[in-house]
Parts: C-alpha cells; structure tokens; sequence
C-alpha cells in the first residue's frame, strides 16, 4: 500500500536523485520491478573492500563471521554449510 502511494506521488522519481545498492543484484532486482526508476539513478557500492594481495603471503584456511549473532542474519545457514568440512572443529 505505502509503495502505491509514493509511486502515485512519483517520490522514487522526482524526490530522489540516487539509489544506493551493495550489489548489482540488488539493483537488478529494483530495475526489473515495475517502480520504473531509470538504471542512471542507481549507484553500486559494495560493503567491501578489494583484496590485492598485499597481506601475510602464509594464510592459514581459517573463516571469519563479523556480524550480529542472529537467525536474520543466516548465522544458523553458515554453520550448516561447515558441518560436513574439514574446517568444522569443535571447540
């Protein structure tokens, strides 16, 4: 009902001059919805940061979850995915 309304209105057209997305997933996903924002609208900016190369050239395989401890956050899934892995250790 609230999208309706702001499409009526135009919001996403005329009150927005940027779409910011993490992934061009996600923008995809707004272009092909029937909002009709223009793909010049949307900006991608990734939550990361490139990895060179630059670091400790002896990397050990580890795993690193940084993140709110949550079912939201698919914590529960990431587990799962370990279980049957070399790199699920107990504890």
């Amino acid at each position: 009902m609230v999208t309706n309304i702001h499409k009526y209105i135009k919001t996403w057209h005329s009150k927005v001059d940027k779409f910011i997305t993490l992934t061009n997933f996600q923008k995809n996903k707004f272009l092909s919805s029937n909002m009709n924002i223009s793909e010049e609208k949307f900006l991608v900016k990734s939550n990361f940061v490139d990895d060179f190369g630059n670091g400790y050239k002896n990397r050990e395989n580890y795993f690193v979850y940084v993140g709110r401890l949550s079912i939201e956050k698919g914590i529960i899934t990431m587990l799962k995915a370990f279980e049957n892995t070399k790199y699920n250790k107990k504890l």
